[in-house]
């Protein structure tokens, strides 16, 4: 039970300062807490050359151990990458009683909607997520365990993520938890918000804060009238929005029954009608109370090996000592009453709510309840290595230049578009002859972040692939972000830092055009403009864009010429703010295009690996996308699916480290597709 051992010893690491609420919040920690599960990882293929049960690898410090491990060895073919529950208490399949082999038709009613992100990094590079999978466990099974059924088949909790490598080599593994009902719909209207008035605590010594006086006495006030014996404060990361991300925190939160704006010291207050019902800091074993007290800071960290190389936790107050929160008199935080929205109370909303269990930036947790390994939401088995080979080879390079790549396939059209239809493909690094020597791009605006130079008349247009994306999303722009910009969780993808690859379809090609191609195009089809629309992801796609068109002359504005637009939508701004339905309703207003004058390209939403800003998650991204897909490919607008080509990178070249903004590789395949479908067609 290796996972199990793992995940105490993570719990112990937690309890020795005092912070068991942390476990509790994200992670391995939330799963083992809310959902009674530890989770491991199983790799099965076609055929196996050899057998692997260690998870970690002592050259990898991403891992999640530190035990030796070799290579899983598979022939060429499709590869499943499973999680399971250890544990099996869950009944996932068909419940308790279903011991007749067959799967009910409401299997999924069973099973717990946890989103986990999955890659698989190697020459080639798969990523998404895994999906609920029907694991049948028979009770006479070696591995069955004391908890399982005596009569016949029961089901252990489990998902799976499929992909077939056409290029063999070795490719790591790696599974992270992301959200827990993250397809969670909210209704503004049901937090029941309502003002609070009140009158200044007046005094006659200067020394007293007259406003924190105040502060606390409305919530006590509150707290009595209401009959509530217990509320907690709350400290936001990105509490921009405070009124719906305090209801948005009560909701999620077991046994509040109320919140507040102002709280006692905090943006927040979360009222319980006693304290044993806020169980994610009670301790039902000894009847206490865990509180908010924590022995460590970020603003004290020492981040200059981290997390490259990791340590344990300490008490002590040295540069030694591992510090991984934030307190309230560490940073400048919003105060009471300048908080700039009406002071209000108001009800958990009736109906489900989503949690973001991950590790990455969280609007309601990064500050107070952070994870204290960025590597603590790593699923057991992560770090796994398989090595794919072809029939009678198991010493397999990939070596192919990407210049003398010759396409076979034809070329792709906007209905490949489709979500699930494509993957990376490595290449080796162009030589400076071929490219040029690598410079930062210093020209272009947008997001301050790294870009290479690229000149698309004196370069082969696939040259504008290169990057580093190690020297790329290291600068802070939200207040915040320097407390946690350096606690990224750095993948073997990122620590390689070199990059040369493509965005490829399985089925057809995507053409990578340099200038002269560019202005043939712009000419033959009389395009006067190309308009980006949008808001913060256009400001990136701006950027790479004007790398692109560096030297392009436009037609002439005229009646008969053509303008095109490439919109986000206002992703992920639009999965802030509004509902599916007020979504929806916004995309029926679009109008049919008028191809004689115009295109129009929307990029869907991207694969979030954080909840930056409440509801902004991955599931929700793709929820939108797909309905901006139903809605707007029939009134003639474009597809270019951002969705699929981010997922890879997610946890790598994200601006800031926000697991929201992400730029380098994906953007350019973005627009690759996008100059694409706009000269092939």
């Amino acid at each position: 039970m290796k996972a199990l051992e793992y995940t105490l010893k993570m719990k112990s690491r937690y309890d020795e300062v005092n912070a068991i609420p942390d476990y509790r919040a994200r992670g391995l920690g939330w799963i083992q807490h809310r959902l009674g599960m530890i989770l491991t990882v199983v790799v099965a293929g076609d055929v196996a050359a050899a057998e692997d049960d260690v998870v970690g690898k002592k050259d990898d410090k991403s891992a999640v151990d530190d035990e030796e491990t070799t290579a899983i060895v598979l022939s060429a073919g499709n590869v499943s990458i499973f999680i399971v529950d250890t544990v099996g208490d869950m009944k996932c399949g068909g419940g308790n009683n279903n011991n007749t082999g067959e799967i009910p038709e409401n299997w999924m009613d069973y099973h717990p909607p946890l989103t986990m992100w999955v890659r698989a990094n190697g020459p080639e590079i798969f990523a998404g997520t895994a999906l609920p999978h029907v694991f049948a466990l028979s009770s006479s099974s070696p591995s069955s365990s004391s908890n399982d059924d005596d009569e016949g088949s029961r089901h252990r909790c489990a998902w799976r993520y499929d992909f077939q490598a056409q290029t063999p080599g070795v490719y790591s593994i790696y599974i992270k938890a992301l959200t827990f009902n993250g397809f969670a719909d909210w209704q503004k209207d049901l937090c029941k918000t309502k003002p609070i008035s009140w009158e200044k605590i007046p005094t006659e010594d200067n020394n007293i804060n007259n406003d924190q006086m105040t502060q606390a006495a409305i919530v006590r006030e509150l707290a009595e009238k209401g009959n509530f014996s217990h509320h907690r404060g709350l400290m936001g990361f990105k509490n921009y929005d405070k009124i719906p991300t305090c209801c948005e925190a009560c909701t999620r939160t077991s046994g509040c029954q109320m919140w507040s704006i102002p709280g006692e010291i905090d943006e927040c207050e979360l009222f319980f009608d006693k304290v044993e019902d806020d169980i994610d800091f009670w301790d039902s074993d000894v009847g206490k109370y865990l509180g908010r007290d924590r022995q460590y800071s970020y603003v004290k960290q020492d981040v200059s090996n981290f997390p490259v190389v990791r340590r344990r936790l300490g008490r002590n107050d040295d540069h030694r000592s591992r510090k991984l929160a934030v307190n309230r008199n560490e940073i400048v935080l919003s105060k009471w009453p300048g908080l700039q929205v009406p002071d209000s109370y108001g009800y958990p909303r009736d109906e489900p709510a989503l949690d973001f269990i991950g590790c990455g930036w969280s609007c309601l947790k990064s500050f107070e309840s952070p994870c204290h390994y960025p590597s603590d939401d790593l699923i057991f088995g992560s770090g796994k290595r398989i090595e794919i080979i072809t029939a009678g080879s198991s010493d397999q390079v990939h070596n192919a230049s990407i210049a003398s790549k010759v396409e076979e396939k034809r070329a792709c059209s906007v209905e490949d578009e489709s979500f699930g239809n494509g993957r990376w493909v490595k290449y080796p690094f162009p030589d400076d002859s071929e490219c040029m020597p690598v410079e930062r791009d210093l020209d272009n605006g947008g997001y301050e972040t790294y870009m290479p130079n690229y000149n698309g008349t004196s370069m082969p247009p696939y040259c504008w692939h290169r990057d580093y994306i190690d020297q790329c999303c290291n600068k802070c722009f939200e207040g915040g972000c320097t407390f946690i910009v350096n606690h990224r969780w750095v993948s073997d993808l990122r620590r390689d830092g070199k990059w040369f690859g493509r965005w490829e379809n399985y089925d057809c090609y995507y053409k990578d055009m340099g200038s002269d191609e560019i202005q043939q195009c712009i000419d033959k089809k009389n395009i006067s403009r190309i308009e980006l629309k949008g808001a913060s992801v256009k400001d990136i796609l701006d950027s790479y864009i004007k790398q692109k068109l560096k030297g392009i002359q436009m037609a002439e504005p005229t009646a008969s010429s053509r303008k095109i637009f490439l919109d986000t939508l206002k992703m992920p701004h639009v999965v802030w703010h509004n509902s599916v339905q007020e979504f929806g309703n916004e995309l029926d207003a679009y109008e049919v295009i008028d191809n004689e004058t115009s295109e129009y390209y929307f990029v869907t939403g991207f694969y979030y690996s954080s909840e930056r800003e409440p509801l902004v998650t991955v599931d929700r991204s793709l929820q939108f996308s797909k309905l901006a897909w139903e809605k707007l490919t029939p009134k003639g607008y474009k597809m270019i699916n951002g969705f699929d080509v981010t997922a890879a990178f997610t946890f790598d070249s994200d601006g800031q480290n926000d697991g929201l903004h992400i730029t380098g590789p994906p953007i350019r395949a973005i627009l690759t597709k996008f100059f694409h479908h706009l000269c092939q067609e």
